[in-house]
This record gives C-alpha cells, structure tokens and sequence, in this order.
C-alpha cells in the first residue's frame, strides 16, 4: 500500500508539474463526456476483517480467502482538452461510480493462532466512487477515427451499509484504452476498455481490488478541429 502511495503521489506531481506547457492550454480543444457500461470486478484479494466480525463468524480479527464480487453497471462524466499545438496529447479529469457487491460464497476464514474453516458469507452491498486526472495520448491524422488511451491516478471512495465506518479515501490506479469516431467537427461516439487496481477500505474490512470496464459513451468537443474525410 504505501509503495503505490508514493507512485500515486508521483504520477499526480509529474501531471502537475509538467503536463501545462506541454499543452499549450491557452488554445486547447475542450471536451465534456458522458459514459456508461459494465464493470468486470472479479474478487477482492489479501482480504482482512477487524469488524462485523460475525458475518464471517469469526470472534477476532481474521484474513479470509478471495471474495467474489458482482458485475455491475456503471457510469460516470469526465472534462478535458487537447493541445492545440499537440494535438496528441491531452489532460482530463473523471468521475465515475459503480456497485461491486460482494455475492453470498463459501469463504475460507483463518484467525490468528486457529485452524482455517469454511463459513457461509451472506454477501454485502459496495459502493465505489472515483475521481480520477489521466494523461491522455491519441492519433488525431485518421481523420474521423481517434485512438487513444490513457493513464493517471485516482482517488477511490469505498462504502458499505454491512460495514458502517468513517469516510475512506484510498489512492489507486486508471488505465484507459479506446476510440472515438467523430460524426461532426463537436460530436463523437467513443467506446474504452478500463483497469483500475486499488485497497478497497469500508468499516473494519479491507481488500485489493483489480477490475476492468468496458463503456461506450458520446462527448461534445469546445472548438474542434476541422475533420477531412479518410
């Protein structure tokens, strides 16, 4: 956890630091979006439990086996620009949400000290929600066509109505790879894969979290270039 602190922290001081003369923001191409999709969350892994002990049935505090977790829709809006003297290389900045629910399994459960059992885990409903700065790179000479991808660090908030607890924040990681197709000089259908990878923290429950997405949403671009036919 802490080594990806640090490489969080890096990764947003070197966005900082380096990304406003690269993009020339003074004639930049701005953009908003809005997209939706399925999140793939597979489990949870490195799982502890210090609280609620007794949907574990566990008396102490106790590491259990991976937890599965639910696909899930999920959708978010995001704003950014692109150079215009860089046309390839571009900042934004997202949100996003979606509901990874822990499914009712067979877990295998280890205290401290004890011999591992198998318990009956009811399941418990999840809430993420990321705020997220990516460091875009995109091939803007195809004309109507644009790959892209991406990168950059996100700020996860994690919650659970079977693990009450104080807000929690925890830094994580955003890699996006897609396409848009322009069907004006302003309007664009686009479609992405996703990973994210963060510590996933509710009340007395942590779990490291890898997922993919994958969406498809349009956005609307502020003084879009001129766009020839291929």
């Amino acid at each position: 956890m802490r080594i990806r602190l640090i490489l969080v922290s890096a990764l947003i001081l070197t966005c900082i630091g380096n990304i406003g003369p690269l993009l020339n923001v003074t004639h930049a191409e701005g953009y908003l979006s809005g997209f939706g999709g399925i999140a793939a969350p597979g489990s949870l892994s490195n799982v502890i439990v210090t609280k609620q002990l007794s949907l574990f049935g566990v008396t102490s505090a106790a590491r259990t086996a991976d937890v599965d977790l639910e696909n899930t829709l999920t959708w978010g809006l995001k704003a950014g620009y692109f150079s215009e003297r860089r046309k390839w290389l571009g900042l934004e900045t997202e949100v996003f949400t979606f509901t990874p629910n822990m499914t009712a399994q067979p877990l295998i459960v280890a205290q401290p000290g004890q011999t591992a059992k198998g318990v009956d885990f009811s399941g418990a409903p999840v809430r993420v929600t990321a705020l997220a700065l990516n460091v875009i790179t995109r091939e803007p000479s195809l004309g109507h066509f644009n790959p892209y991808g991406g990168v950059g660090p996100a700020l996860f908030y994690s919650s659970s109505s079977a693990f009450p607890g104080k807000f929690r924040v925890t830094p994580g990681l955003n890699v996006i790879a897609g396409a848009s197709y322009y069907l004006t000089d302003q309007t664009a259908f686009f479609g992405e894969f996703r990973f994210n990878t963060v510590s996933v923290k509710v009340g007395g429950f942590v779990g490291d979290y890898s997922g993919q997405m994958f969406v498809g949403g349009i956005s609307y671009h502020f003084d879009g270039p001129e766009r020839t036919e291929d």
